[in-house]
C-alpha cells in the first residue's frame, strides 16, 4: 500500500525538538527511524532552543534538513518555516508531524497511515489523527466574539461550523473538529490550500485552527491513532509558551474565572486538565470544574463526572459521577446523557438498569452521540431494557458506523456476517470489519479473517471495491 499512487512510497516526517529534553527527542526520533526504512523517509527536524546533547544527536541523523532556532520562537513559528521553505519544498503527497514528547509504539503505524489514506483520500480526507472537538461558545463570556479571529483568517472560506459533534452544520454552528497536535498526518496540498499554519499562531491553539482551516479548504478530518495505540504521548503538561488560544489572552480566563463566571471556570478547568498555559493538574481541573458545576454549567458537570469515573484528580467514585452526569444530562448535555447511560448499562454508581440506560442513550443518540448510538444498538441487539430488535440495532449501529466509529462498524459487520437484522452479506461484512480494523480494532480484524475464509476470490474483490468506495458521513 505504501507504493500506491496516493502515497508514492515515502512520507515526509517533521519532528520538533524543544529545550533540554534529550531523552524525549531521542526516543521520538529513534522510534521513527526504527519503524520506517530510510528510503521511505524524508526526515526534517526542528530544534527550538535545544540543549547541546540534542543538537549533536540530531546532526548525526540522516535528516533532509535541520531547522534551528535558539530563541524559543514557538511551535507554529518554526512549523511555518519548515512547511514553507522555498529552498527545500516538500515533494511527498503526505506529511506526518511529531512533537518530541510523542513516540511510535507500534511500527505498523506507517501501513495504517497508508491504508487510511488510500481508503479515505478519494472521499475528501486530508487530516488524520486523534480527533477532538472544541466549542467556541465556551470563550464568548470572556473573549467577546471568538469567531472573528477565524473569519479574519486568510484561509476562511465562509463554511458554516458544526453543530455539536456533527455531522450537521448551521449558521449558528460553533464546534470545530481537529486532530490533537502532538501527532497527525496531513495531505501536503493542504499546506498552501489552507495556509497552514496560520501566521498569527505562536505556540498553542494551532491544532484547533489547523482542523478548521483544512475543513474550510474542502478537506475532512478523520480519526486515526484512536486510544493512542500507535503513537504515544505522555499525560503530563506540555512545554513551551503558554497561550491557550490566540483569540483570547490567557490572563482573561483566570480573571473571569476568579470573578465567578462559570464559563471561564469551565475553560480554566480545561486548561489545567490539558496542561495548556500551566502545569497539568487534574486536581486543579476538578476544583475549577466543581465551581462551575455548582453554578449549573453543564459542560463542567459532565467533565467533572468523567474525572470521578476515571479517578483523575479525585477519588474514583461512580456514584458521584452519576450524580454529575445526571445534572448535565437533564440540561440536555449529550455527552453526559451518553455517559449516564453507560453507567446504568454497567451498573456502576447506580443499580444496573437497562431501561434507564436505553432512555439516556436514546436522548444522546438523537443528538448524534456515537457512543450512545452504538450503546443503544447493543441494547436492541440483546433485548436489554428494550424489546429485542436486531433491525433496530442495525439501524443504530449504522448511524455511528457511517461517521467512522470503529466499534459500531465492527458490530454492524458482525450482523451482516450472521444475517441478523440485515441481509446476510459477506461483502458488506468485510467492508465494515475492514473499516474498523484499519482503525486498529483487533477484534474486527479477527472477525474479518473469519469472513474472508469463506469468500470466493470474486466476492473478495467486490468487497474490497466497497471498502475503496466507502465515504464517511462527516459533514460538508
Amino acid at each position: 500500500m505504501m507504493d500506491h499512487p496516493l502515497i508514492g512510497g515515502k512520507f515526509t516526517v517533521f519532528v520538533l525538538c524543544y529545550g533540554e529534553y534529550f531523552d524525549l527527542a531521542a526516543a521520538c526520533l529513534d522510534s521513527i527511524l526504527s519503524t520506517l526504512p530510510i528510503e521511505r523517509l524524508d526526515l526534517r527536524i526542528g530544534l527550538n532552543a535545544v540543549c547541546d546533547e540534542t543538537r549533536a544527536y540530531v546532526r548525526s541523523l540522516p535528516a533532509t534538513k535541520i531547522y534551528e532556532d535558539a530563541s524559543n520562537a514557538g511551535k507554529y513559528v518554526i512549523m511555518r518555516r519548515m512547511f514553507h521553505d522555498p529552498e527545500c519544498p516538500i515533494t511527498t503527497t503526505h506529511l506526518a508531524w511529531f512533537d518530541d514528547d510523542a513516540r511510535i509504539v507500534k511500527g505498523s503505524i506507517w501501513q495504517r497511515l497508508a491504508d487510511a489514506i488510500v481508503v479515505n483520500h478519494p472521499h475528501g480526507a486530508r487530516l488524520y489523527g486523534r480527533i477532538m472537538h472544541h466549542d467556541l461558545t465556551e470563550v464568548v463570556p470572556v473573549g467577546g466574539d471568538p469567531t472573528r479571529w477565524f473569519r479574519e483568517a486568510t484561509w476562511w472560506r465562509g463554511k458554516e461550523m458544526f453543530v455539536g459533534r456533527g455531522p450537521q452544520t448551521a449558521p449558528n454552528g460553533t464546534f470545530i473538529h481537529f486532530a490533537v497536535g502532538w501527532f497527525w498526518c496531513m495531505a501536503t496540498e493542504m499546506i498552501r490550500a489552507a495556509d497552514i499554519p496560520d501566521v498569527r499562531l505562536v505556540h498553542n491553539g494551532g491544532d484547533i485552527a489547523c482542523g478548521e482551516a483544512v475543513r474550510q479548504a474542502g478537506g475532512k478530518v478523520l480519526p486515526l491513532n484512536v486510544d493512542s495505540e500507535y503513537v504515544w504521548s505522555p499525560s503530563d503538561g506540555r512545554r513551551g509558551k503558554a497561550v491557550l488560544f490566540p483569540w483570547v489572552p490567557i490572563a482573561e480566563w483566570r480573571k473571569a474565572a476568579e470573578r465567578g463566571e462559570a464559563a471561564a471556570q469551565s475553560i480554566l478547568g480545561n486548561m489545567f486538565f490539558a496542561g495548556e498555559g500551566m502545569p497539568q493538574s487534574y486536581a486543579e481541573a476538578a476544583g475549577w470544574w466543581r465551581r462551575a458545576a455548582e453554578q449549573g454549567e453543564a459542560t463542567a458537570q459532565g467533565r467533572l463526572g468523567l474525572l470521578y469515573t476515571k479517578g483523575q484528580g479525585v477519588g474514583q467514585d461512580y456514584a458521584e459521577a452519576a450524580k454529575l452526569y445526571r445534572r448535565a444530562a437533564e440540561q440536555g448535555h449529550g455527552g453526559a446523557q451518553s455517559n449516564l447511560g453507560l453507567l446504568y448499562a454497567m451498573g456502576q454508581g447506580v443499580a444496573q438498569d437497562y431501561a434507564e440506560a436505553a432512555r439516556w442513550y436514546q436522548e444522546a443518540a438523537n443528538q448524534g452521540d456515537v457512543q450512545a448510538q452504538n450503546g443503544l444498538g447493543l441494547l436492541y441487539e440483546h433485548g436489554h431494557g428494550v424489546p429485542q430488535n436486531e433491525v433496530e440495532a442495525a439501524g443504530w449501529y449504522r448511524k455511528a458506523a457511517d461517521t467512522g466509529d470503529r466499534g459500531a462498524q465492527n458490530n454492524l459487520g458482525i450482523l451482516h456476517a450472521k444475517g441478523k437484522g440485515v441481509p446476510q452479506d459477506d461483502a458488506q461484512a468485510f467492508m465494515w470489519l475492514s473499516l474498523a480494523a484499519v482503525q486498529g480494532d483487533a477484534n474486527a480484524a479477527r472477525n474479518r479473517d473469519v469472513v474472508v475464509a469463506r469468500m470466493t476470490p470474486s466476492q473478495l474483490e467486490e468487497a474490497k471495491a466497497l471498502v475503496a468506495a466507502w465515504k464517511p458521513n462527516t459533514g460538508p
